[in-house]
């Protein structure tokens, strides 16, 4: 992966790999997201393994938008309360069906990214 420094909130740079516009505004929406939900900021493993999940649900529709980093960011949460947040990471890079399964969109949650995504205004209120 590519990767580039950038600031997302405050001093704290976080390295991203080179995004399109679309997914730079969501990667800096669920940094936030992720702050206000653990109440720290997630460090760069947390996003960098994030940002490789978000990519690779998203790719066969193309979407890539703050929605998507919302509900991963949840599933997350869930997960974390069943593994501990010590494991987060390992359980995001986990080969492990189970874990994997998890982390995966529903149809639902897919189909609502891509409703957002056609509204390119919305998008930019939502994600920012």
């Amino acid at each position: 992966m590519n990767t580039s420094t950038l600031g997302l909130v405050g001093k704290n740079p976080t390295v991203l790999g080179k995004l399109p516009a679309p997914a730079a505004i969501a990667a800096a929406s669920v940094h936030k997201y992720w702050t206000s939900t653990f109440g720290k900021a997630a460090d760069n493993a947390e996003l960098t393994e994030l940002l490789k999940l978000a990519e690779m649900y998203t790719s066969r529709s193309h979407v890539l938008n703050c929605e998507l980093y919302k509900v991963l960011v949840m599933k997350i949460d869930e997960l974390r309360s069943t593994v501990g947040g010590d494991e987060v990471v390992n359980a995001l890079r986990s080969k492990n069906k189970d874990l994997r399964e998890r982390l995966t969109f529903s149809e639902d949650e897919r189909a609502r990214a891509i409703y957002d995504i056609t509204k390119a205004k919305r998008i930019q209120s939502v994600c920012v």
